[in-house]
């Protein structure tokens, strides 16, 4: 076999495999002398037939078998000569395959690019604080109590904490912002929307905070002034005058921490709830930590390897994915499709980048494994189908066949497994500062 590599990109090859015509032939010999027993002939016993009554019997699926052997064995020499580590196949072209006329077949592949590799072991980083202080199972308790609150329609004035039904309208001198800002009606105008007096986290501060005071039926303009960094643009630095008009007043009313609120929650006392919420809290805190010691180490090594190129085979999909991530979170709040349509533009760009950002740190972390020698053992793969089965609900032998059925699925999977077994693995060699030891030690 000749081999001979075409150079399209960095990361994509074209691999053009030659096969003589002799090796076909024994390729063939030794697939007849395979296949041979199995195959039925008139007159002979299994596996006595001549060559030529055998492949007219066999008819397609011979050629069907050969060909899926002769690139299979092409394929495999191909990488033993050239060294490349492929990413992804993403065509496979071929000539007729004979052993009458040899033939050639063409691999077109994304493979992963070369970098040198830093030193990985006993990276810095700092563990979060896990303490829990009385004072988040008290907020907790009364998380909860807001969950459960009503809200009563009132006549008086606007007090801080009040769910305010009102209408505004906003303009730069004589132009409506809904004229200038069509797509952002926040900062337009608002009919019959509701506000919580003096919360501007969700809101424009000049009207929560203006509200406060007014009473059903007032009316009044206050003035904004956006900060110069503000995502839109149009408005950044700009003083924008807000009309707006107050509707109806609702107070929150909190439940009180009595027997039916306990029952509700179905806890029977104040004690047992704080310890569960202490047990919850614990278990995020955790949780985060472990989150994090993941993010300081997969950032500690982009900062330490150079920028190499990228295969486009993976940037491509890991975006759709991304995309499609993004799509079904705006969706589930409450985002129309066609306000999505017209950000389209806005969210490809953001999943490219997120999309380079993660094939990035796969591959180094990849690297990292195969010097390691890290690998991906049965009972690895076990305990993810057993993990997925309870997430998911779903009877441990339905993944397993799906797996079977899947190969690239599985390939996905084991590859995932891998860069998780490296991931521990830096954590177990890093070199952990704890922050509440170093806070502790501040203090004293």
């Amino acid at each position: 076999m000749n081999v001979i590599i075409d150079n399209i990109s960095e990361t994509r090859k074209k691999i053009n495999v030659s096969i003589p015509a002799n090796e076909i032939t024994e390729e063939e010999k030794t697939l007849l002398k395979d296949l041979s027993p199995r195959v039925q002939v008139p007159g002979f016993r299994p596996g006595k037939a001549p060559a030529h009554l055998i492949k007219k019997s066999l008819g397609n699926r011979l050629d069907s078998e050969l060909k899926r052997k002769i690139t299979a064995k092409a394929y495999t020499k191909s990488l033993d000569e050239t060294k490349l580590e492929v990413y992804s196949i993403l065509e496979v072209e071929d000539s007729k395959v004979t052993s009458k006329q040899g033939g050639e077949i063409t691999f077109t592949v994304d493979i992963n690019p070369d970098f040198e590799l830093p030193e990985y072991l006993g990276i810095e980083i700092e563990a979060p604080s896990t303490e829990i202080k009385d004072e988040e199972v008290d907020n907790s308790i009364e998380a909860l109590r807001n969950e459960r609150a009503k809200f009563e329609v009132v006549d008086r004035a606007v007090e801080n904490g009040d769910y305010v039904k009102l209408s505004y309208t906003g303009k730069i001198e004589d132009k409506l912002i809904s004229e200038i800002l069509p797509d952002h009606k926040i900062y337009g105008s608002q009919e019959n929307t509701w506000e919580e007096a003096g919360n501007d986290q969700n809101g424009i501060s000049a009207i929560v905070d203006g509200i406060t005071g007014m009473k059903s039926g007032d009316k009044k303009s206050v003035e904004m002034i956006f900060d110069t960094e503000l995502d839109v643009k149009e408005l950044a630095g700009k003083k924008v005058h807000y009309d707006i008009e107050i509707h109806e007043v609702r107070e929150k009313e909190l439940p009180e921490l009595d027997e039916k609120f306990l029952k509700e929650l179905g806890v029977e006392s104040i004690e047992q709830l704080k310890n569960q919420l202490f047990e919850y809290i614990q278990t995020q805190k955790d949780r985060n930590k472990n989150i994090s010691l993941r993010d300081q180490i997969v950032n500690e090594l982009d900062k330490r390897v150079s920028e190499f190129p990228l295969p486009e085979s993976a940037i491509e999909e890991e975006r759709e994915l991304n995309i499609q991530q993004l799509m079904n979170s705006n969706l589930k709040r409450g985002v129309p499709n066609d306000e999505l349509e017209k950000h389209k533009v806005e969210l490809y760009d953001k999943s490219h980048e997120i999309a380079k950002k993660n094939i990035r740190n796969r591959i180094i972390l990849f690297r990292i494994a195969k010097k390691t020698t890290m690998e991906v053992k049965d009972e690895d793969v076990s305990n993810y189908i057993m993990a997925k089965a309870n997430a998911t609900k779903t009877k441990p032998e339905e993944i397993v066949k799906e797996l079977k059925n899947d190969r690239a699925q599985l390939q996905k999977v084991q590859l995932s497994i891998l860069l998780e077994k490296t991931l521990q693995f830096l954590l177990k060699e890093a070199n952990v500062k704890n922050a509440s030891t170093e806070d502790k030690k501040e203090d004293s």
